[in-house]
């Protein structure tokens, strides 16, 4: 079949607006080529199942083993890679409208648009191909058309390994990122194994955690029991239909159903209900018929338990600071028991928002109303009530008691991150607490000084930057463990604050590492590292003889050593400073 007569069967089905399938594609063929025998129909009807659901005069192409990518650089000069390098092969289209309405014909295929207006495209075929093609004049004189072949199987870390694409050292830190959830970029040019890489990383995640995947063209393949795709749309000729990854990002905030507790009081209502959730019953996500009562019961409790977790951490925390402990390292040993998991055991302020306290309150309140006492949730919400101001008692103590005409600045005002809901946030503690003892508050959130405006008014100050906010300051204060807030620029917080000094309340920032570069840091739960020097050696050495007299020995014979008078001079500073 020439392309002229297999563009004769593709145009059959464009005006028709028929969707082709092999037997409707035979059927055509033979209307259009009655005088056809029967082996030259079927070969016909190969050709055109080829060009309409396969990639043409390149199908075959994908046979050879290895072949990673397909390169069309003119009609009669198309190149392969199987894994060793581009080789040239014999194949042709026969001229260059061939190969321009082959590229348009995949374009199509895809829902994408190919023309002088769009000119270029990049898709996934759904055959799993990623398909690019660029029109003239962009490309010049010709169309250029890249094919790339996803790989027959999916490669672990080991296996790129193995294959000499790491060492052991980096498996491991790639390991311990995925462990840890810890934020990370990939990037390399063409072919240089990003997808690859990302796909064996995204694989190794907890199969209890839910992936979900957003991209421009979909070409991801990741092996995991819990993964949800999404790929963006550009606009239709009208310029309407258009979805973009900001639209998808916004979308996927609210995909994670976890689990679907329903609470229905009929089997009509339940029968109801599954119809209505069976995409997600299909998705194998779990879904819970009970009663009524029952499902209220259900999702106040599970978030009384999550407040409870966190309630219960803060008072192992306040502990571990009184015996000399590290609760970083407390609850990474008691995080890693799969029976306790590592969520919800992060020290802090206290939880706030609207569902916790609120749950909380009505678990204990439905409880008395029925003559009982919930004696542990009544010590969650004490417990977290407490924590709201051990912050602000680190504050004092540093600064012995007296604050007065001090200024504080606070980073982060919301209850917790990408939001600007400040409903029982730990915050509004803190800052009432200042201000009553006479300091004064510079303040900056991303997203929630509007909502801060609303209910304190003008009784603290809003910068525009989280650095505007140091400056002159005091002392800073975490108060919301904004992503923006984990990376900063110590040395400009350090020339911008009066004295070095960062309250942190929701630990994001290491203590041995701030001491190093100046800063004195106070966490919650964690230990005070005390910087030592030479003259506080001495100090405690005045218990001990013998260490006294050995460093007396020394100092005698540096002197002996060094010029008398530099000496001398040196010896009477450190005598005052003792």
């Amino acid at each position: 079949m020439q392309p002229d007569e297999i563009e004769q069967v593709r145009q059959y089905f464009v005006t028709n607006q028929i969707e082709p399938t092999i037997d409707l594609v035979t059927d055509v063929v033979r209307e259009i080529f009655p005088m056809s025998s029967q082996y030259e129909l079927v070969k016909l009807v190969d050709q055109a199942v080829s060009l309409l659901f396969g990639i043409g005069p390149l199908e075959h192409l994908l046979l050879r083993p290895g072949v990673t990518d397909i390169l069309v650089n003119r009609f009669d000069d198309v190149w392969v890679n199987e894994g060793t390098g581009l080789v040239k092969t014999n194949v042709s289209f026969g001229s260059e409208k061939a190969v321009r309405d082959f590229a348009i014909n995949l374009a199509i295929r895809g829902n994408r648009r190919l023309d002088e207006l769009h000119p270029y495209v990049d898709m996934q075929l759904s055959s799993g191909l990623r398909f690019h093609a660029v029109l003239p004049p962009l490309a010049i004189a010709v169309t250029a058309i890249s094919i790339r072949v996803p790989a027959a199987t999916n490669l672990t870390l080991s296996d790129l390994q193995a294959m000499g694409f790491m060492n052991s050292t980096m498996h491991s830190i790639l390991t311990q990122i995925i462990d840890s959830q810890k934020s990370f970029l990939i990037s390399g040019g063409t072919g240089s194994g990003k997808t690859t890489l990302l796909a064996a990383m995204l694989s190794m995640v907890d199969p209890t955690h839910r992936i979900l995947v957003i991209e421009d063209d979909a070409e991801l393949n990741v092996v995991h029991p819990h993964l949800v795709k999404v790929q963006s749309r550009l606009a239709n000729s009208e310029g309407l239909g258009q979805v973009t990854m900001t639209d998808l990002v916004r979308q996927s905030l609210r995909m994670r159903p976890d689990r679907i507790v329903v609470g229905v009081s009929s089997t009509k209502a339940e029968e109801v209900m599954r119809k209505l959730y069976k995409p997600f019953l299909l998705n194998s996500h779990p879904i819970i018929f009970m009663d009524v009562p029952s499902a209220e019961m259900t999702k106040y409790a599970a978030n009384s338990m999550l407040a409870t977790k966190i309630s219960f951490m803060n008072d192992i925390a306040n502990l571990c600071e009184i015996v000399g402990a590290d609760v970083n390292m407390v609850r990474k040993g008691i995080g890693s028991d799969a029976r306790i998991g590592n969520k919800f055991i992060y020290p802090g302020i206290g939880y706030g928002g609207s569902c916790f306290p609120k749950d909380i309150k009505a678990l204990i309140k439905t409880a008395a109303e029925n003559s009982y006492q919930m004696q542990i949730l009544q010590a969650v919400e004490a417990v977290n009530e407490k924590q709201k101001i051990v912050l602000f008692e680190k504050l004092m103590n540093r600064f012995q008691g007296n604050i007065k005409g001090k200024t504080f600045a606070i980073w982060g005002l919301s209850f917790k991150p990408n939001t600007d809901d400040m409903r029982e946030a730990p915050s509004l503690v803190i800052i009432d607490m200042i201000l009553k003892s006479g300091g004064n508050i510079k303040a900056f959130d991303p997203i929630a000084m509007h909502e801060a405006k609303n209910i304190l008014g003008d009784l603290i100050k809003y910068c525009k930057t989280e650095y505007d906010a140091l400056e002159n300051a005091d002392a800073l204060l975490i108060v919301t463990e904004w992503a923006d807030f984990r990376s900063p620029n110590f040395e400009k917080m350090k020339s911008a604050l009066v004295n070095p000094i960062i309250f942190d309340g929701r630990n994001i920032y290491d203590t041995k590492e701030l001491n190093q570069i100046g800063f004195e840091h106070y966490g919650i739960g964690t230990k005070k590292i005390k910087q030592t020097c030479l003259y506080d050696e001495l100090i405690l050495a005045k218990e001990n003889a013998k260490l006294i007299f050995t460093k007396f020995l020394l100092y005698n014979f540096l002197y002996i050593k060094f010029n008398k008078l530099y000496l001398s001079h040196i010896a009477s500073s450190f005598l005052l400073k003792l």
